[in-house]
């Protein structure tokens, strides 16, 4: 499974590891452009490494200093894409949308 969100807690609870280095999507969201984006070239190395079965997208995480994990998505298109492209949402709440591959 990946998260797209802030509540890496979600790992733990799943006893589930990421299969980044980044348990969340903060540095994505608030570190330098330049450091983002080559966390996100990372992320989507990764993914398409071993591609998760699952992605969470974290709906409800929005805070005085980030714009939320759903609407962070739209300035990670090749995550965006990725998601449209390979997965299929299987089950949504307030607080998670879950993808499941195709």
């Amino acid at each position: 499974m990946y998260l797209w969100g802030f509540d890496a807690l979600l790992y733990v609870e799943a006893d589930r590891r990421s299969p980044t280095r980044f348990g969340f999507n903060y540095p994505m969201v608030v570190g330098s452009p330049r450091y983002a984006e080559a966390a996100r070239r990372e992320v989507i190395a990764a993914l398409a490494t071993r591609p998760p079965k699952a992605i969470f997208v974290q709906e409800k995480d929005r805070t005085p200093i980030t714009p939320g994990s759903r609407a962070a998505l739209g300035s990670f298109p090749d995550l965006a894409t990725l998601i449209e492209r390979d997965y299929r949402e299987a089950y949504s709440n307030d607080n998670f949308t879950v993808y499941l591959r195709r």
